[in-house]
């Protein structure tokens, strides 16, 4: 799954604490209110299905355990279509949300641009593709670290999704993508090539019922340079907390906890 969000302007909460982190049971606590109703009780009902994101950043202890948890159910008389995750969406000091193919580098795949890359081109030409591989969720990295120590991970200079072809041409090695590239990049520039996954760390899905059903999810301590949802991703320094909630659900008691 792939989305960006823009979340320059969410506040940032700066204290970390052992136990409850937050707990989100008011429309003030997401970015999207209007498509959602509470109640008295603080049961909430999704109106119009979207991700619903935390209107805070909390910053990331990386000795602690963090678990997101709460429970759902289909709203009485909804006919329900889709399901139910939850989970984080990491960001470095910045606020640049982090995903799984800012950071999966594909092993010694460190080369350089053997012709200039002009903005529109779909055919690449490097000097050595010989460790990539051509997958739909294959992206090629720009301006990386030539050193093979990816001291520039996270990178967010990227292609968009698709490899079709790699093939050697010559003295040189040519790498065709799905879609044009939006910058221009000279050549000599380093290039790596980058694997895509999962679009943020969540839970597994929830087909909501008429009775509440718990759901939760775990991140444990570490940062990883691969497609994993149950450590942060490399660079993380903060994180959003992310509901997945078709229209016609019903939620209560979400809320974050850490445990050391």
């Amino acid at each position: 799954m792939k989305h960006t969000f823009a979340i320059a302007a969410f506040a940032v909460s700066m204290s970390i604490h052992a136990g409850i982190v937050c707990e989100l049971n008011d429309v003030k606590d997401f970015n999207l209110p209007s498509r959602l109703e509470f109640s008295n009780e603080k049961i909430c009902k999704v109106k119009q299905t979207g991700w619903f994101l935390s209107a805070k950043k909390y910053p990331i202890d990386p000795a602690k355990t963090y678990k997101i948890s709460g429970e759902f159910r289909a709203a009485q008389g909804a006919k329900v279509s889709g399901v139910i995750r939850i989970g984080f969406y990491p960001a470095d000091e910045k606020g640049h949300l982090i995903s799984v193919i800012n950071v999966n580098c594909v092993p010694q795949s460190e080369t350089e641009l053997a012709e200039t890359a002009n903005v529109g081109d779909t055919i690449l030409k490097v000097k050595d593709a010989s460790k990539w591989q051509a997958k739909n969720y294959g992206y090629v990295a720009f301006d990386v670290d030539p050193s093979g120590k990816m001291r520039d991970i996270p990178c967010f200079t990227l292609s968009e999704a698709g490899i079709k072809r790699i093939e050697k041409s010559g003295n040189v090695w040519e790498v065709e993508l799905h879609k044009p590239i939006k910058s221009a990049y000279a050549a000599g520039v380093a290039v790596r090539e980058h694997l895509g996954g999962w679009g943020f760390q969540c839970s597994n899905p929830l087909v909501p019922a008429e009775d509440w059903s718990s759901l939760s999810w775990t991140v444990k301590p570490g940062q990883a340079r691969k497609n994993t949802r149950e450590q942060w991703l490399f660079g993380a320094k903060q994180f959003i907390v992310v509901l997945v909630l078709p229209e016609g659900v019903e939620f209560r008691n979400v809320k974050v906890e850490t445990a050391d």
